[in-house]
């Protein structure tokens, strides 16, 4: 079951936890699937998830946005931003892989199993707060279907894990993956 988001006020909060740190040292990964119906105006950020303790986005904090414009997707926890320049549709399903591998002082960000972003860590922002998925920081909801969220702390999955994300969703037509919003026990807010 995906979780549904309408635009304007609802969205998904998650209360703080420390497994959503992105810490200097500490590996950290995020894989996602998303839909939207709609994405805001260029040079404005649609916030797909956020972490921020005074309901402010800034680079360095933990954040994935997409601005229609020539930046795409952004991960904002670290280098204050990775931009990946990709271009998403609406109306498509997307898988967004996003890994902070400390070991190596690398972030790699993947959408649909491709890397498409492969950059050394000379930063990592601190962020506290709820974890809030569609959230409109900005004034600008995600409009769309977020699906399959999977959060790993203290690791750093391989490329061959993310495509198999990907890949095993892409060719089922029954989703096997118990990893959702739901199982989590998080609950639709706003």
């Amino acid at each position: 079951k995906h979780f549904s988001f309408n635009g304007s006020s609802n969205y998904v909060e998650v209360p703080d936890n420390s497994a959503w740190n992105v810490i200097a040292g500490t590996s950290w990964s995020i894989n996602l699937w998303i839909y939207s119906n709609t994405w805001g105006a260029a040079g404005n950020s649609t916030v797909i998830y956020g972490r921020s303790a005074d309901n402010s986005l800034t680079g360095g904090e933990n954040y994935l946005a997409y601005n229609n414009n020539s930046t795409g997707l952004a991960w904002g926890a670290i280098n204050n931003q990775v931009f990946t320049n990709v271009t998403l549709n609406t109306g498509q399903w997307y898988h967004i892989g996003i890994v902070y591998d400390a070991s190596a002082a690398r972030a790699y960000f993947y959408v649909n199993g491709i890397l498409r972003a492969d950059i050394a860590v000379t930063s990592v922002g601190a962020s506290s707060g709820p974890l809030r998925f569609a959230h409109g920081y900005n004034a600008i909801y995600f409009k769309g279907l977020i699906d399959e969220v999977r959060i790993y702390n203290n690791r750093a999955p391989s490329a061959n894990e993310i495509n198999a994300h990907y890949y095993r969703r892409k060719y089922s037509i029954v989703n096997p993956d118990p990893y959702n919003l739901t199982t989590l026990g998080l609950e639709e807010a706003g």
